[in-house]
């Protein structure tokens, strides 16, 4: 009987948790980054800040288990698409980490609730003091990043780029799309500035080569995306 009742209390525990992440990523695809804040949340759940804090101990961990939630979806998402990328080759290689840059980049359209708030978590290094903010959010952004890893991997061992260093290669091409995203802000204030995708994927072609790939091979995968 205890355990039964503490099962159904860890049931409930778990369905208000999954609540509060799905009106907080509904409250940031409405209002944007400024519009996710803990009273803002509160209000839009009919609850006082204070309450909230029954499911997380602080804000920080509040914000850790929001970004590790929307890692793992991102991360469904990401093994999903795979099946569907590359070919055979290194030009079917080469293709797959083409398609990866895509579904990054792309994100705002396709998933644009994660996009806002992965944005918003990840490019603010200050949002986790705690250690204990950065253990909750580091297996999932290293599983991403895992995924990631295995298409390096696989252009390896095909010869489609050269070999060594999967993970500093996996970190920087995470880095460079990333970084593009940021472009954006700059569309009011520099004439004929194009979108951030176009920018991502100049760089992911440039990085490419850098690291071996032959302009070649990269034409054929460029031409089947």
């Amino acid at each position: 009987m205890v355990h039964t009742t503490l099962g159904r209390v860890a049931t409930r525990r778990l369905a208000r948790k999954e609540e509060i992440f799905t009106t907080a990523l509904g409250l940031a695809e409405k209002e944007g980054r400024d519009g996710l804040t803990v009273h803002r949340l509160a209000e839009a759940l009919n609850l006082t800040p204070g309450a909230l804090y029954r499911y997380f101990p602080s804000k920080n961990l509040l914000l850790a288990e929001l970004q590790d939630y929307v890692q793992k979806q991102v991360l469904a998402l990401f093994t999903k698409a795979r099946l569907q990328w590359g070919g055979d080759g290194k030009a079917g290689s080469l293709l797959s980490l083409l398609q990866a840059a895509d579904f990054y980049l792309a994100l705002e359209k396709t998933a644009p609730r994660y996009a806002i708030l992965l944005g918003l978590m990840v490019g603010d290094p200050r949002r986790f003091q705690e250690e204990a903010g950065l253990r909750i959010v580091a297996p999932s952004a290293l599983a991403l990043f895992d995924e990631l890893e295995t298409l390096f991997d696989c252009a390896q061992h095909c010869g489609a780029i050269l070999p060594g260093g999967r993970r500093e290669k996996t970190l920087a091409y995470w880095a460079a799309l990333h970084g593009a995203k940021h472009l954006d802000k700059l569309q009011d204030v520099e004439k004929g500035l194009k979108d951030s995708h176009y920018y991502g994927i100049q760089m992911a072609r440039t990085l490419l080569l850098g690291w071996g790939a032959s302009k070649r091979d990269l034409e054929r995968a460029w031409r089947k995306r």
